[in-house]
C-alpha cells in the first residue's frame, strides 16, 4: 500500500477565498434594463421563470431562460434586459487569489450552463429558509461554474503558483495593509532587499509591475466598497490611504472611465441584482 499526500495542493484549496457578496430572490420586469459597464465581482444568475437576456461588447447575446445558469465574469463588459418579466436568483461573487486578486478580474466571456436544480430547489421558501443541502448545492454550483470557466481552457494565468518567500511575503504586507501610502521601497527595507531586486522578482512572479498590483488590489477593493452603499467616497478614500479624495476620485475615473460618485449613483440605481 502507498499512500502519498501533496500539502501544494490543499495550500492552493485553502488560499483561494470565495467571497459571496451579495445574494437575492429577484422578481424583474422591464425597469430592468441597462447598458454596458463592469462589475466588481462575477455573477451568477439562475433563471427561476420568465426569460431576460444579457450581451457583451461583441454583440453576443445570451438568454436567461429556466433550467440554465448565467455565468458572467468580474472582466465581463455588459448590458441586460427583461422585455416582460423574469424571477432570479442571483450571487455577487469574488474567487479571490492567493495574491489578492481576483480569478476573473481580466477575464470577459460570458457563459451559459446547464442548470442542477429541480423547481423546488429554486423556490422562494427554499431560498429564504435554506436547509443545508440547498446552500450546500448552491456553494457547489458557485464552484462548479468557475471550474467549467476554466475547463474551456480559455482563461489565462490559472495554474497554481507558489511564489519565492520574499514574493511571498511581500504580497501579504500589501494585502495586510492596502494603503496606496505603502511603498515598494518601504517593503524592501523590511524584507532586507533592494528596491530593484524586488521590483524585478514582483514582476517575474506575479506577472505585472509592483504599481499595477497596488492600483489593482486597492482600487478593485474601493470599487466593491462603494457598490454596497455603506460607505461615503471619502470614507472609501481615508480607507485606503488617500490624503485627497479627490486624487483618489481622479485616479478612479482613470482607471475605470467614470467618476466614483457616478459609479455609486449607477451601481445603486441599475445594479441591485
Amino acid at each position: 500500500m502507498c499512500i502519498e499526500t501533496s500539502p501544494e495542493l490543499a495550500k492552493f484549496i485553502n488560499e483561494l477565498d470565495i467571497k459571496i457578496v451579495s445574494n437575492g430572490y429577484a422578481e424583474l420586469d422591464s425597469k430592468w434594463n441597462y447598458g454596458y459597464n463592469k462589475s466588481p465581482y462575477s455573477r451568477v444568475y439562475v433563471t427561476v421563470n420568465g426569460c431576460g437576456e444579457v450581451s457583451d461588447e461583441h454583440g453576443n447575446v445570451y438568454k436567461l431562460v429556466p433550467g440554465e445558469i448565467c455565468f458572467i465574469p468580474a472582466g465581463a463588459n455588459f448590458k441586460y434586459r427583461c422585455d416582460s418579466f423574469m424571477t432570479q436568483i442571483f450571487f455577487h461573487v469574488n474567487y479571490i487569489k492567493s495574491n489578492g486578486l481576483d480569478l476573473f478580474d481580466d477575464y470577459s466571456k460570458i457563459h451559459i450552463l446547464r442548470s442542477p436544480f429541480s423547481e423546488s430547489d429554486i423556490s422562494r421558501e427554499n431560498f429564504f429558509e435554506p436547509s443545508i443541502s440547498i446552500a450546500t448545492r448552491y456553494m457547489w454550483v458557485i464552484t462548479y461554474t468557475a471550474c467549467e470557466v476554466i475547463s474551456a481552457g480559455e482563461l489565462k494565468d490559472v495554474a497554481a503558483k507558489s511564489y519565492s518567500p520574499i514574493i511571498e511575503k511581500a504580497v501579504h504586507r500589501i494585502c495586510e495593509t492596502k494603503s496606496v501610502k505603502l511603498s515598494i521601497a518601504e517593503i524592501a527595507d523590511e524584507l532586507y532587499i533592494s528596491q530593484s531586486m524586488l521590483s524585478r522578482k514582483f514582476k517575474e512572479e506575479i506577472g505585472i509591475p509592483f504599481g499595477t498590483y497596488v492600483d489593482k488590489l486597492i482600487f478593485n477593493d474601493a470599487k466593491r466598497d462603494i457598490s454596497t452603499g455603506k460607505y461615503s467616497i471619502k470614507e472609501v478614500s481615508v480607507k485606503y490611504g488617500f490624503c485627497d479624495e479627490f486624487y483618489f476620485s481622479r485616479r478612479f475615473k482613470q482607471l475605470f472611465g467614470l467618476s466614483p460618485s457616478l459609479y455609486k449613483k449607477q451601481v445603486l440605481r441599475f445594479w441591485p441584482c
